[in-house]
């Protein structure tokens, strides 16, 4: 029984080794940078540590941190960085590449170190825990409690990603959107003179054609682009 449950009879060792070689080889990097370079390892260590649920809800926590607290980019450089990632074949994750090496130096040597920190801080964790529970998959899933705990965790990704829409959505249509607190409540306040009609007109043809054409993606991709530069030429 224990053989099934975890898969081999030292495989609490084995885990227990993964873990402790993988933690090691992930916060390696925290030893030997320093400035910007150390700010964005720890952040994207730490952006690695908390993120569930997948690449949207990571970005969340990323657009908030990086455009807002840490203003080391800005919210156009965060929307560009979505459009670029969903524009390629990779995982949507890797705009924190792109982010980094913008927050590092664009253009500059410390914007390639800053995207290979990034890279390397965010999949290192991820293949590490694979390849460390994977024996355990099956144990952990026949547990109430951790499932109770991971449908708890997936109702506030589901939360997360609504508020990353959100911000996405106020910093594509409007020009400016800034962040007011009233109390615990965090309230967006736009300037109703920056609203881009040309955006939202993207986004009613975009939507026309997903939805009630069944067009594909990569042909709504393309005509959006084309929309987009049409846009900008023409008008």
């Amino acid at each position: 029984e224990e053989f099934s449950r975890t898969g081999s009879p030292n495989s609490g060792r084995q885990t227990l080794i993964i873990l402790l070689v993988g933690a090691a080889l992930w916060l390696l990097p925290l030893l030997l940078v320093e400035g910007i370079l150390f700010e964005l390892s720890w952040f994207f260590t730490k952006l690695a540590a908390v993120s569930f649920g997948g690449a949207y809800a990571g970005l969340s926590y990323m657009a908030q941190d990086l455009a807002q607290t840490l203003g080391v980019v800005t919210q156009d450089q965060m929307v560009d960085g979505l459009g670029l990632a969903e524009t390629t074949p990779g995982p949507l994750i890797l705009v924190t590449e792109f982010m980094a090496y913008i927050a590092a130096d664009a253009g500059g040597a410390l914007g390639l170190w800053g995207a290979l920190l990034a890279l390397w801080a965010i999949f290192v964790p991820s293949f590490v825990l694979v390849f460390a529970l994977a024996p355990h998959v099956a144990f952990i899933c026949a547990q109430p409690r951790l499932r109770s705990a991971l449908n708890g965790i997936s109702a506030a990704v589901v939360g997360v990603i609504a508020y990353l829409s959100i911000w996405f959505a106020l910093s594509v249509f409007f020009g400016n959107a800034e962040i007011r607190y009233l109390g615990w409540l965090q309230i967006y306040q736009v300037d109703l003179a920056t609203f881009d009609w040309r955006a939202f007109v993207l986004l009613l043809a975009s939507a026309f054609l997903l939805l009630r054409l069944r067009l594909s993606l990569p042909l709504t991709l393309l005509f959006s682009a084309l929309g987009g530069l049409a846009f900008t030429y023409a008008i």
